[in-house]
């Protein structure tokens, strides 16, 4: 059961995580992703996570989707048109981003860049049009289940916070992450476990969760996508 939830990452420690890169860096090489599935109110996102030989940083490449009949309707005080003319966010005709365009676009990232998923975690709610066209893009067992619970978030959550707090996460200034980490709340149970949830119930946390469900398929396959790496 939740106890209790408190705010996750404070914004001087988002800030100064402020490096910033060019994919084409990693062109030919390998990434685990993360991918957090929207209800039609939310975002969806799509993190990629790519590592260098000997060099503890963590680089997150994402993408963002919403449904375009969100915007107008939307509370949030960003700019959704802005960000999709600076390329971090795609808007979907209609009501309901189909999943499918996640896995696209890693495709996209394949054909673009000659980038490999070694393993893609995603949340299951909403995931079998991914699921689906993933598997015929890549194959079986790249897309892996991470669930959310406690049990499984605890962890990643937490390395991920301390690399944060290392200044050890490029996340490119990214404004769309930036403003998912700003609204990400950690829930804590009665064993000390972590989750992510919602500070506000209007704020979008989803890049967050994303790159959460990133860090725990890294864990899982860490060895394997060490090895790839070099």
């Amino acid at each position: 059961k939740q106890a209790t939830a408190i705010s996750w990452l404070p914004l001087t420690v988002i800030l100064a995580n402020n490096q910033t890169f060019d994919i084409r860096e990693f062109a030919g090489g390998f990434y685990i992703s993360g991918n957090d599935f929207a209800e039609t109110t939310d975002l969806c996102a799509s993190v990629i996570l790519l590592k260098k030989p000997g060099d503890r940083m963590t680089y997150f490449f994402s993408r963002y989707w919403i449904p375009e009949s969100k915007l107008d309707s939307s509370p949030d005080d960003v700019d959704y048109r802005q960000w999709e003319r600076d390329g971090y966010l795609t808007i979907v005709p209609g009501n309901a981003v189909d999943t499918s365009a996640v896995a696209d676009w890693h495709y996209y990232l394949l054909q673009e860049y000659d980038l490999k998923p070694v393993r893609s975690g995603y949340d299951n709610r909403y995931a079998k049009d991914y699921v689906k066209r993933y598997e015929d893009i890549f194959g079986e067992k790249i897309a892996v289940n991470i669930p959310q619970d406690f049990k499984v978030l605890s962890n990643p959550m937490k390395t991920l916070e301390a690399d944060f707090r290392s200044g050890l996460v490029s996340y490119r200034n990214n404004p769309v992450d930036l403003w998912c980490y700003r609204n990400a709340g950690v829930a804590v149970d009665k064993f000390g476990r972590q989750m992510p949830c919602k500070m506000e119930a209007k704020k979008r946390i989803d890049g967050a969760a994303a790159a959460i469900i990133a860090y725990a398929a890294l864990e899982w396959h860490k060895s394997e996508f060490s090895a790839l790496v070099g």
